[in-house]
């Protein structure tokens, strides 16, 4: 009987390709497939792949191969495709595993709507987990505050040097700029007033809460995704401890203390490099710059840059925490995760600013 009339051979591939062990498994698999009729390997149940298991896969279809034997590779992933094609092992996988049907127009942005809403979905219920354990689990036993005081040291407390020079310096800028413009017609000593409610009603809270984004937001997601990818939040519910409720609470509550902070030291440093500028630039003395700051300068202004950067950083919690903790793949999608977290989080208080600031620009 020839081979092209021999039953096909079915093989399934199941858990990742990533780590050696997982590598050498499916190498080993197909090694011992049996007979001398054609071999089907499905993918349909491989949710990501490094490039160790490529490579071995890759080995293992060549085996088969160098005995006369048809080998079809099929039902991958498009993440596991395009990985085999970034390191050309796709010409050996073969034309089946190029993935499936590029969908049309109209299913990727069906796909995209319900994407966003279950996000949404997520993100809500995230936040409604933030705002009813966090006070509960961070202040009830010490080891809920003894973790809160480490976020808050990582998230706020060491992110002060950055955020104090970066706002420094655009208090500064502000000041120039404003007074390239005014001091022409005598106004130069009004700039404080300027600087002063630019900074506490906007600029400071904002400053702070994108800054903490890029910094912070960005290594909650990474950490988070790491804990994902190897197994430790199935440790915690094997431990019965709820990982989102765990892990999500501290950070909560640390960025929702820690950017009200930030706003006030970010406030100060700006108010003081425009005053820095017009001191030494157009000769305003200390007492008239600092007199002129606490005229402009009323609570309300106060209050609102305040009330927004407490809910910046309820933001910048869930969204992070989000993008970690729904994480797939291998260790590469940590990297992916932090910056989805980072353009995620800018956008996020960028649009929660302009829809506050619309809403109370009459009261606040």
């Amino acid at each position: 009987m020839s081979a092209s009339a021999l039953p096909e051979v079915e093989v399934r591939l199941r858990g990742p390709l990533v780590d050696p062990a997982q590598a050498a498994s499916a190498s080993e698999v197909l090694a011992r497939v049996e007979g001398r009729g054609a071999v089907r390997v499905s993918l349909a149940e491989v949710p990501a792949a490094g490039t160790l298991g490529l490579a071995a896969l890759a080995s293992g279809v060549r085996a088969l191969r160098a005995q006369g034997r048809s080998v079809r590779v099929v039902d991958v992933d498009p993440e596991v495709s395009r990985r085999a094609a970034l390191v050309r092992l796709d010409q050996v996988l073969g034309a089946d595993a190029a993935g499936p049907r590029r969908p049309s127009g109209l299913d990727r942005l069906g796909a995209q709507v319900s994407s966003a809403l279950g996000a949404g979905v997520v993100l809500l219920a995230m936040l409604h987990d933030g705002v009813r354990h966090s006070v509960v689990d961070c202040a009830s036993t010490a080891l809920g505050r003894e973790h809160l005081a480490r976020q808050v040291d990582q998230i706020g407390a060491r992110a002060a040097p950055i955020v104090a020079g970066v706002t420094f310096l655009i208090g500064a800028i502000m000041a120039l700029q404003t007074a390239y413009v005014v001091a022409a017609y005598g106004g130069a000593v009004f700039v404080a007033r300027g600087v002063a409610v630019s900074m506490v009603r906007e600029l400071g809270p904002l400053m702070a809460a994108l800054l903490l984004a890029g910094r912070s937001g960005s290594a909650i997601a990474a950490e988070l995704g790491a804990m994902v990818v190897y197994e430790e939040t199935d440790a915690l519910e094997m431990m019965a401890l709820q990982p989102r409720r765990f892990l999500l609470s501290p950070r909560f509550v640390a960025l929702c203390l820690a950017v009200p902070g930030l706003a006030l030291l970010a406030d100060g440093c700006g108010i003081l490099g425009g005053a820095a500028v017009m001191v030494v630039g157009y000769d305003i003395g200390w007492a008239t710059y600092y007199d002129q700051t606490i005229q402009g300068v009323f609570g309300r202004d106060v209050a609102s840059g305040l009330i927004k950067s407490v809910f910046f950083g309820a933001l910048i919690a869930v969204v992070a925490c989000r993008r970690g903790l729904t994480l797939r793949g291998g260790p590469e999608a940590v990297g992916r995760a932090a910056t989805a977290a980072v353009v995620d989080a800018i956008l996020a208080v960028v649009i929660f600013d302009a829809a506050f600031t619309l809403a109370t620009h009459r009261v606040l």
